[in-house]
């Protein structure tokens, strides 16, 4: 039904390969035990292995598992580690029920069941675990987390690279992700939570790993990715405080994106973004006829090929390229409902209004990660995917930060 552009070099796990996962949660349940901070970093680090899959009655991904067991572990500390109010909670809980109600009135519940436990619950869970825990631990290890991840993709892309499998259908850096567009998704946020971090760093271990993001962003030669990092950097740029080199270097990345991007988005390339039109133009009849529900998780493709009738071109270029309407609130709304909307509407009016009072160093972070989601937003998805979520509720995370832990 949704035929995606590329492939994904998944793992499945078979046989004695479960063992050695068992193995990997058991040591993360223990590591949380120990040090809760630490397990969610683990977590954090972890966001690539989503595609080391397998089936425990319903499809599982290792990044689930090493949550599940992380979250196990910190429940153990109870009552160190209780969940504690934000004011993100209401549109939390909206976000979440109204997916659920989405999910289970679709086309097929249980295939939109799977992807709301991925999409939504599992990443709550994830908000309300990281809130409890760095209400009382030091937040250091969040960035040792995001440098993992970043390693991670970086470690997996150069495998693949040995092997000439990491470059997409269409010769970009793609590494083990689904399209080159993943690769921005996970790399740009990250990237800028480590130049932004506001406590103290050596130079390499600020600028490596971002420098590392850089690079796979630059291979992807997304530029969505391109104006996520153009959007992120230029709030790190107005926002943060520090000397003066790290302005100007920081600048500079902005001006080389902007650059890049005005460049690229005028390249004559077969995926331009010409194909944005006809999938929005298709949401928006998608949502005026079904304003409530949408068409259903994974069935917007199916809209667009039913809408295009006849012309042959529209098929060949445009259906393949249409799993979903490209922009976060068109997708949102297509696919998990008006209720999902307002919840995502209230969450982000909600972020805006708690870094605008809190005005501090972590609001610089949060605030910049934001901007590059939200900018890569508006012709992508950098949301809805197992740990794209993550690092949407690590924003979050961060904005609500008490500020004795956060000084």
């Amino acid at each position: 039904m949704n035929g995606f552009i590329g492939t994904e070099e998944t793992i499945m796990i078979s046989g004695i390969g479960w063992l050695a996962i068992a193995a990997a949660a058991v040591g993360a349940f223990l590591l949380a035990r120990r040090r809760a901070d630490w397990g969610i970093a683990l977590v954090v680090a972890a966001l690539p292995l989503y595609q080391v899959r397998g089936s425990l009655g319903v499809p599982t991904t290792l990044l689930e598992l090493i949550l599940g067991a992380v979250v196990l572990g910190v429940l153990s500390r109870w009552p160190r580690y209780r969940p504690v109010r934000s004011p993100f909670d209401p549109w939390l809980a909206l976000w979440v029920l109204g997916s659920l109600l989405a999910a289970v009135l679709a086309p097929d519940p249980k295939q939109a069941l799977g992807l709301w436990r991925a999409f939504f619950l599992e990443p709550a869970v994830f908000f309300v675990a990281a809130r409890s825990v760095f209400k009382v631990e030091p937040v250091r290890p969040l960035l040792y987390g995001a440098i993992g991840a970043i390693g991670v993709a970086a470690a997996w892309t150069a495998v693949l690279a040995a092997g000439g499998s990491a470059l997409s259908y269409d010769g970009r850096l793609a590494g083990p992700f689904q399209s080159p567009n993943f690769m921005a998704h996970l790399t740009v946020p990250l990237t800028l939570l480590v130049l932004g971090w506001p406590g103290r760093l050596s130079r390499l271990a600020r600028f490596g790993p971002a420098v590392l993001g850089l690079a796979l962003l630059a291979g992807s030669q997304s530029r969505g990715g391109l104006l996520a990092l153009a959007a992120g950097g230029l709030v790190l740029a107005l926002l943060r405080s520090g000397p003066a080199w790290r302005k100007r270097i920081t600048a500079a990345m902005v001006i080389g994106a902007l650059l890049v991007t005005g460049i690229l988005l005028n390249a004559d390339r077969d995926d331009r973004f010409s194909t944005r039109p006809v999938l929005w133009k298709t949401a928006a009849a998608v949502i005026a006829e079904r304003p409530l529900l949408g068409a259903g998780p994974e069935y917007f493709q199916d809209e667009v090929r039913a809408r295009v009738g006849d012309d042959e071109d529209l098929r060949r270029f445009i259906v393949p390229r249409a799993p979903d309407a490209h922009n976060l609130f068109l997708v949102t709304w297509t696919e998990w409902g008006l209720a999902t909307v307002a919840g995502l509407a209230g969450l982000l009016t909600t972020l805006a209004a708690v870094l605008w009072r809190r005005r501090d160093r972590w609001a610089v972070s949060a605030a910049a990660m934001a901007a590059a989601i939200l900018a890569h937003g508006l012709v992508d998805t950098p949301v809805l995917k197992n740990d794209l979520a993550i690092i949407f509720m690590l924003v979050f995370v961060l904005a609500a930060l008490p500020r004795r832990r956060a000084a």
